[in-house]
Order: structure tokens, then C-alpha cells, then sequence
């Protein structure tokens, strides 16, 4: 998990410099500047406590070479049912230059997994260059409506919980945040049904109570990463199968170079979507193709 991000998320509401680390989301409107600096300090101090509080999942997507596409994602979840693994949890996905902090809510209780779950969530993404979060501070209702899908195919209805703000909102650049939090829910999801991509990893560390958060002196990063890290899973795509030195041919032709074949998506006429495993093609007789491909980085 990228401790430095999660430490600085949870003591930002201590940062003396709070005013000057915080941007708004790119759906707020120029006009509307959202929280005044003295309701700064009690708005991120609540959610500090809800981030300790909560369980944690962590995925590295640094690596776009090593992703499922937006085409392979919406197939998965056209025949997937989605859950909610705890009432209260945190998704911490790490890009290039963002890190993003999803938290959920589950508000429906779905023991037998007959229907899908309905959330509420929230997004705080940490810009590592700039050292600010841009932020959002309405929660977001989601619902899965098969009826209903946006430019990428997720098919989910979106309610705003605070209609104060409604004015407040370009609704034409909302989609942009929403689809992060809808991407994330997915691919937490999608990690969790689907070992045969998905490498897991519990990490063991400070438990997921507030107990033992303290006031800090510095707010370096020295000092942050210095934090022990709290309890987490790491879920890290796997896409290829280079770790495992052996194959099998599949009957193709002797003119064909031997090669590996990534672990893919294919979906039947049916309608049902399974997974092929990696494996070789060709023959070495011909040549071999080597690829170098990198896998994503494991937990910070």
C-alpha cells in the first residue's frame, strides 16, 4: 500500500497547510468554492476517522501494459454479481500520478448474494507532484440499473446524497469523477472473483481502529512514511504467466515461432465469459518470440 498517501490522508486534517493542499474536483464550478478553511480541519478529521476505521484494499495500476481494458472489464461484468466484501472499506488504487482513496459503504445486507449491492461512496484522489487532494465532499448513491449504461458500458444510476450542492455541479464533467469510483468498485470486485488474474496478498500492520493515531509534530515525509502501515489487502493484476517456466503447445503450426500467449478474456456465443489461461503457441524449431513484459509492482 502506498503508506506515505494513506498517512497523508489521514492527518491531513492536521496539516497547518491544509487551505493550500486542497483542490476542488474538476466537475465544481469556478463561481462555488465549497468548504470555507474553518470547516476544512472538522470535514477531513471526519474522514480520517472513517479511513481508520474501515478495511483496506490496495492495487497497483501503474502498469498499463499489465491491465484488463475497459472492453475486457464491462464483458466481466455483464455476467458478475457484485458485492460488497465489508460494510465499511477503503480502495486505494495507485496510478502514475495519482493516488485514489475510494471509500464505500454497503447499504444493502445480501448474505446469499441474490442481488447485486447497492453503495454509497466517496473519492479523495492525492496528487503526488502538486501534494494536494482534490475532493469531493458529496457522497455519491450507486445503483446497478442493467437499463442504464454511460460512455464506458458500466450500467449504474447515480444519485448525489447532498442536493444542497446540486447548483454547484457541472454535470457534464461529473461523469469523469463518478466513473472512478464505478471503475474502482468494479475492479475490487473483479480481483476478488477472479483469482486466475489476481495475485492477493494480506498485509499485517496497525489495526483498523483509530486506536494508537496520534497528533504529529512534522507533517514530512520523512515522518509520514515513518507510520506504520495499517492492515490491508493487496490485490495486484496479473495478467501473464512468466512465473512459471512451463507450457503446453497448442497444435499450432510448425511455421509458427514459439511464443506466449497472455491469460485473456473470451466470451462464448452464449453469452458466458471465462478466462483462457496463459500458454505457448508455435514451435521453437521456427524461433522463439521473447516478451518482456512487466508485472505490477507489489505493496509499498
Amino acid at each position: 500500500m502506498n503508506n506515505l498517501a494513506l498517512q497523508k490522508l489521514i492527518h491531513f486534517y492536521q496539516d497547518p497547510k491544509i487551505e493550500y493542499k486542497t483542490a476542488f474536483a474538476g466537475h465544481w464550478k469556478k463561481e462555488h468554492t465549497g468548504l470555507e478553511v474553518q470547516d476544512l480541519v472538522p470535514h477531513w478529521k471526519e474522514i480520517s476517522q472513517k479511513v481508520q476505521e474501515c478495511s483496506k484494499f490496495y492495487m497497483d495500476h501503474r502498469d498499463i501494459d499489465n491491465a484488463l481494458t475497459v472492453e475486457e472489464t464491462v464483458k466481466l461484468l455483464d455476467d458478475m454479481k457484485l458485492y460488497s466484501p465489508y460494510d465499511s472499506f477503503l480502495i486505494q488504487i495507485e496510478h502514475e500520478n495519482v493516488v485514489d482513496h475510494i471509500h464505500i459503504l454497503n447499504t444493502i445486507s445480501d448474505p446469499e448474494g441474490e442481488a447485486d449491492d447497492q453503495i454509497i461512496a466517496n473519492r479523495y484522489a492525492y496528487h503526488k507532484k502538486e501534494d494536494l487532494f482534490s475532493y469531493d465532499y458529496t457522497s455519491y448513491k450507486l445503483v446497478r440499473n442493467p437499463k442504464i449504461k454511460n460512455e464506458e458500458g458500466f450500467p449504474f444510476e447515480v444519485t448525489m446524497m447532498n442536493r444542497n450542492v446540486v447548483d454547484c455541479i457541472d454535470k457534464d464533467k461529473l461523469p469523469f469523477w463518478v466513473e472512478g469510483i464505478l471503475r474502482a468498485y468494479t475492479l475490487l470486485n473483479i480481483h476478488l472473483q477472479f483469482p486466475e488474474i489476481t495475485e492477493q496478498k494480506d498485509v499485517k500492520g496497525r489495526p483498523n481502529t483509530t486506536i494508537g493515531h496520534r497528533k504529529l509534530r512534522k507533517h514530512t515525509k520523512s515522518e509520514l512514511r515513518s507510520l506504520p502501515s495499517y492492515e490491508h489487502k493487496t490485490l495486484v493484476l496479473n495478467m501473464y504467466d512468466n512465473d512459471t517456466g512451463n507450457g503446453s503447445g497448442s497444435g499450432r503450426s510448425k511455421g509458427t515461432a514459439f511464443h506466449s500467449v497472455r491469460k485473456h478474456i473470451r466470451k462464448y456465443k452464449d453469452g458466458k465469459t471465462t478466462f483462457v489461461k496463459a500458454h505457448f503457441r508455435g514451435s521453437k524449431d521456427v524461433g522463439i518470440v521473447s516478451k518482456d513484459y512487466k508485472i505490477a509492482g507489489g505493496a509499498k
